[in-house]
């Protein structure tokens, strides 16, 4: 209880830091771990505005009137790409030329990694060190497959924080000391992050679990945990008989600990697998759907997917 009185005075203080703004500059980001950072780089000169607040998946979401007020008038747009979310991907192309559209996907540096085989057996492909040698419509193609959820890994949280600081200082150079001295501190308790991730992942590297859709492997790769699988390839889709018998095996032989699924959607998938077995039930939030939106909020989540990792797998 007491911890969340604090983290609620804090992010209290943090809003009230943010309305003290010196700068006009009007930035939209389209979901809470990418706002997260986008916030604390600009923290003390501006808040940006959220486009997917409260409990929703970027990949079944719904563009709203006040959405595309907001982008109308966007100065700066940072968004994840059409593959996370579909749902800006005509608004942005629509978007007046004046607005400066960041795809936070296709900036330089980033770890990416293709999406994995239904089995999750053996190690995604990585075509970092290759895809900048390549010709811009082969580039496309290869990012059209790219697993999006690439702020699940620390180190590319860094690589975000630094483009940021970057582009916000071209637009806004009165206060480009500012976003550099913000980016510094979040690049330190990033690095104190991982390692922090490090030790607590390693107590469960060896244990099996299965997630609800393949959402992880960012996370799982940078502390290499060992996850099974999921349980639906395409959130969107229903699930057939044939798919659920494919799970059912996968828990059996697979040994599977755990199965998580998400805060956005139903449990009753989930119980109706784990039902006459020893498998737990664990949820993990890969967007931060119940963390209150702000500089907080991404070292929040990566704290919360390894608390909710260690409970249902130890």
């Amino acid at each position: 209880m007491k911890v969340r009185f604090y983290t609620v005075i804090i992010s209290l203080l943090i809003c009230f830091s943010e309305t003290n703004a010196d700068s006009n500059l009007n930035v939209v980001v389209s979901i809470k771990p990418f706002h997260s950072l986008v916030s604390g780089v600009m923290l003390g000169v501006a808040r940006p505005e959220l486009l997917l607040k409260g409990n929703f998946s970027p990949h079944t979401y719904s563009l709203k009137p006040s959405d595309a007020k907001k982008l109308q008038y966007a100065d700066l747009v940072f968004w994840g790409g059409e593959a996370l979310e579909g749902f800006l991907a005509k608004p942005i192309i629509s978007l007046s030329k004046n607005a400066k559209v960041v795809s936070i996907l296709e900036i330089n540096g980033l770890k990416l990694r293709s999406f994995r085989a239904e089995s999750h057996i053996g190690k995604s492909e990585n075509f970092e060190s290759y895809s900048h040698n390549l010709p811009k419509n082969q580039v496309a193609e290869l990012k059209a497959a790219v697993d999006p959820h690439i702020w699940l890994d620390p180190e590319n949280a860094k690589v975000i924080t630094q483009k940021t600081v970057q582009i916000l200082s071209d637009f806004d150079p009165e206060n480009a000391q500012k976003f550099q001295k913000n980016g510094e501190k979040i690049i330190v308790r990033l690095n104190e992050l991982d390692q922090q991730l490090s030790s607590e992942m390693s107590e469960i590297s060896d244990r099996t679990y299965l997630v609800l859709h393949d959402a992880y492997q960012y996370f799982e790769s940078r502390y290499q945990l060992k996850s099974a699988g999921s349980i639906t390839l395409q959130l969107e889709h229903f699930l057939g008989v044939s798919r659920l018998k494919k799970v059912q095996k996968m828990i059996k032989t697979s040994k599977v600990r755990c199965i998580f699924t998400e805060p956005q959607y139903s449990q009753k998938l989930v119980k109706t697998l784990i039902k006459d077995t020893s498998v737990k039930k664990g949820i993990l939030d890969p967007i931060g759907a119940d963390i209150l939106p702000g500089p907080e909020l991404y070292f929040d989540l990566l704290k919360n997917l390894s608390i909710s990792l260690k409970s249902c797998l130890n």
